[in-house]
Order: C-alpha cells, then structure tokens, then sequence
C-alpha cells in the first residue's frame, strides 16, 4: 500500500492493487510523505473508495474526526446484518456526519425534536429496533446521552439507504 495523501495523523489515502483506499488507524499518517509504504496491521481499517463517493469522503475525513466513521461503519454493518438487506455504501458517509452533528448539538445545548418519532417505531419496528441498538452504541462510544428523538432521525437515514430499493416515498412523506 503506497501513500498518495495524508490526510491527517490517523489517515491517508492509498493505492492497493490498483484501487484507491483510505487507509485509517492510530498513527498510520504520522510522519509519513507521498510515496511511502504503509505496513499492514491489525488496527489498521481499509475502506475502499468508489469514484461516485470519492469527494465525499475526502471532505468527511477532513472534517470529521474518524472514530464517527468507525461507528457509522459499525452500525451499517449491524443494520445489514439484522435486517439481512444491502445498505447503499454511501450510509456509512451519512450516518457519520449525523452522528458528529448530532454530539455537536448536544455538547451546545440543541436539540431538535422528532415529531415523527412514534410514526416511524409504529410503522417502521424493525428500522427503529437497529436505530435504538444504534443509539446505544453511539452514547457507549462517545460518552454522550443524545436524546431518543435520534433513533428515529436514524431509523430514516437506514430506510432512504436500501440498496435497490424502489419504495422511498412513503419515507418521503414521513420526512
């Protein structure tokens, strides 16, 4: 794995096999230039790039710290499991940037109020439950008690993210 950028102390982006990666974990951008090797380790995350999400990412990575990625990336993998459906890889990207908005909003002292809340844990139970399993691990992680409203917000973020799903508008409706 070759070194194309560091991003930060804890990443950079790579080639692997001819595919471009980012390549997150303790320390593996620190002290290191374009064109140097990264040695495989066990702590060390791979997360291959598309192209359609490429921008994105970088921008995330940028301004997101990474441990709200390795949590998003933990629930993704969570929801799939549980609800034995694909998830579109570009969850991972929004549920990052949700969860660091939403500790920001707390750690302010904002709070926003889902309205929808008992709407989407009636119609929504098996969406909820992964979004209540969610909740937990994000407040055990972070140390933070964000407020019930977010398993819905959640819960929403995983129902507009099936993979080869038709049926977004009555999610539509909802929001």
């Amino acid at each position: 794995m070759i070194i194309e950028k560091v991003m930060n102390n804890n990443c950079v982006q790579a080639s692997m096999n001819g595919q471009e990666v980012i390549i997150s974990g303790p320390g593996v951008g620190y002290n290191k230039k374009y064109g140097m090797s990264v040695p495989e380790h066990p702590a060390n995350r791979i997360f291959y790039v598309r192209n359609e999400q490429k921008n994105k990412l970088y921008k995330l990575i940028e301004h997101v710290d990474i441990e709200y990625v390795f949590v998003a990336e933990k629930i993704v993998q969570y929801a799939e499991k549980n609800l034995e459906k694909n998830l579109n890889p570009s969850l991972l990207l929004i549920l990052a940037d949700h969860i660091s908005n939403a500790i920001s909003r707390v750690v302010s002292g904002i709070q926003i109020n889902n309205v929808f809340l008992d709407e989407i844990k009636a119609l929504y139970k098996a969406e909820y439950a992964i979004s209540r399993d969610a909740l937990t691990i994000i407040n055990e992680q972070f140390s933070v008690q964000l407020p019930d409203d977010e398993i819905g917000f959640i819960a929403l973020h995983i129902l507009n993210n099936y993979e080869n799903s038709v049926d977004y508008e009555s999610v539509r409706i909802i929001e």
